[in-house]
């Protein structure tokens, strides 16, 4: 029986917005339990250095999951080959804590500024945590799409496609159409905060042109580039709303939390309690 790459690889894409989605509930949590109306400069700050473990917990989890695709790949392709080392790119907390930082900055301001006029800030509050919530995300599952295209360099190889979470923006459907062209010598992946694609490595002897593909293709060929599939997909976004996410964010249960994400947590409380 034919192995159906595409499949394997929607199902790794759903893991991982799953693994993140974990992540993300972990901060929801930790958001609620420091965050300080009343001194928000403090707050956040203590927020996002207690966020940076968690966001690296993530990463890890990431690349691990992306290890077992691949590997899983290899093992019904019929090559025999040794997987190709790879080089891990340079990746430091400080890229999370800018990036949470900067985010976050307009909403705080709005909301202390409401707050001291005397209003309720909760709009802008929830602003700011969806914000760091959604450049979380972008961290952690950039540590699996890199580890996948590194692997590319696997004899048998040598490609990779995107793959989308089934609710694309314009920009990320744009770059799934273009199929299995990429490299890891003439690509890295594109992300933005929320993205919940994925790479998909493609081996030689396949095309790699998945429906998914096809679709994004032809719908970027109707609206005759990038503004015109805008167009398209705000048009029928008004007639039919995107799907939600593939995993909504919310709190998690003690038993669903995974174990090196509750040691994280754990130390994370008894920080707090210091």
């Amino acid at each position: 029986m034919a192995v159906d790459y595409d499949a394997l690889a929607r199902a790794h894409m759903a893991k991982q917005v799953t693994d993140a989605a974990k992540i993300q509930a972990a901060m929801v949590r930790l958001w609620d339990e420091t965050i300080d109306p009343a001194d928000l400069t403090r707050s956040f700050a203590l927020f996002r250095e207690r966020a940076l473990p968690l966001i690296e917990s993530g990463r890890s989890i990431s690349k691990g999951e992306a290890q077992r695709y691949f590997e899983a790949i290899h093992g019904v392709s019929g090559l025999s080959g040794d997987l190709a080392d790879v080089y891990e790119k340079g990746w430091s907390p400080r890229y999370a804590r800018s990036s949470l930082s900067y985010v976050a900055g307009n909403p705080l301001a709005r909301a202390e500024a409401i707050r001291r006029a005397g209003g309720d800030p909760t709009a802008e509050l929830l602003k700011a945590r969806e914000a760091v919530l959604g450049s979380a995300k972008r961290h952690v599952l950039n540590a699996g799409r890199e580890r996948v295209i590194g692997l590319t360099k696997t004899t048998g190889y040598g490609r990779w496609a995107r793959v989308s979470d089934g609710a694309p923006c314009a920009f990320c459907l744009m770059l799934v159409g273009r199929g299995p062209v990429y490299t890891i010598d003439t690509a890295s992946f594109r992300s933005h905060d929320r993205c919940g694609c994925s790479a998909r490595p493609v081996l030689a002897t396949e095309s790699g042109w998945s429906e998914q593909a096809r679709q994004a293709r032809a719908l970027y060929r109707e609206g005759n580039g990038l503004v015109g599939l805008r167009q398209i997909l705000a048009e029928r976004d008004a007639e039919e709303p995107t799907p939600a996410p593939v995993v909504p964010i919310r709190r998690l249960e003690p038993t669903e939390v995974d174990p090196a994400l509750a040691l994280i947590l754990a130390r994370l409380v008894r920080a707090r309690a210091a």
